[in-house]
């Protein structure tokens, strides 16, 4: 995510949406990129010839009633619209998360936007069922926003795996500190990168003692040497490091609560073979567990399921 040339926000009449979609504009504007506002109504067609002429006027009206509404959404994004900024609004009928992934695809959207719809959640920390599914099978970039947090972010936190050895794991990694850049750049706020080395498994008390702490000690040694060497990588952009210690999920949200993070930028787990591969359960725990917005990257070559 080098530059955001296309945005395509998501609107779903989720609360909160307005603070969402100022942001995304707010994200076009600093990149020059165009805005795109989205929606999606049911497709009521029949093959039922006594009923097709009431089931097109029913879809003519929930297009109608669907695109004034984003007139009314886009007509409150600013004060000053900045006439630089190309914004238009999409209606389209079927499954909404497919149809929204299907036209960030086929039009090469950089990124897709949406607020987080505590309609479809448990609590305001647990994304909705939408949410997860396009972070579960977009190809392209999703930024899941809570808008009920301060109008500039402060602290962008990423999450990387250095220790990572295959090729496609070690791009991710580039992309995911590449996209935490740009987004902290538009914001001016701290850009910090975490990896959570894992405790080894406990021996009983006294065992092994000795050869335990040479290979703990080793592993955090490496760690160490291969983060730091990821984040000088990223040519005279000035990046937090961060190492820590324990399960995944509960080191990285505890990260974000104690230092107040605004966006984590995290990656899905890679499993080959399987088309259509899914935020992976460590991915999982932590969505369920942080209170801010995520921005979650597919590996290269994702293909959607």
């Amino acid at each position: 995510m080098k530059e955001l040339n296309k945005i395509l926000f998501f609107a779903e009449g989720a609360k909160g949406e307005i603070a969402a979609i100022r942001r995304a504009y707010g994200l076009a504007k600093h990149h020059g990129a165009e805005l795109v506002v989205m929606s999606v109504v049911a497709d009521v067609a029949t093959d039922d010839p006594r009923h097709r002429a009431a089931a097109r006027k029913i879809q003519n009206t929930l297009i109608r009633d669907c695109g004034l509404e984003l007139d009314s959404l886009i007509a409150r994004i600013t004060d000053a619209p900045d006439r630089k900024v190309k914004v238009r609004k999409v209606v389209e009928t079927g499954k909404d998360y497919i149809e929204v992934i299907s036209r960030a695809v086929r039009d090469s959207f950089d990124l897709i936007v949406k607020c987080v719809n505590p309609h479809n959640a448990i609590h305001d920390a647990v994304f909705g069922s939408n949410d997860l599914r396009l972070m579960h099978h977009s190809p392209k970039p999703v930024l899941i926003l809570k808008p009920l947090r301060r109008k500039r972010w402060r602290a962008v936190l990423v999450a990387v795996d250095p220790m990572a050895e295959s090729r496609e794991a070690l791009q991710l990694n580039s992309d995911l500190l590449e996209a935490g850049y740009v987004i902290s750049r538009g914001e001016d706020a701290e850009l910090h990168a975490v990896h959570v080395l894992e405790s080894l498994p406990r021996l009983p008390k006294g065992k092994l003692r000795h050869e335990y702490q040479v290979m703990e000690r080793s592993f955090k040694e490496d760690a160490e040497k291969r983060l730091t060497q990821m984040v000088e990588r990223q040519d005279a952009v000035s990046i937090q490091e961060h190492l820590l210690k324990g399960t995944p999920h509960k080191a990285i949200a505890g990260f974000v609560e104690r230092h107040d993070v605004d966006l984590l930028v995290m990656g899905s787990v890679a499993r080959s073979g399987i088309p259509g591969l899914v935020v992976g359960n460590t991915a999982e725990k932590i969505l369920g567990h942080v209170d801010s917005s995520v921005l979650v990257l597919k590996p290269e070559g994702f293909k959607t399921g």
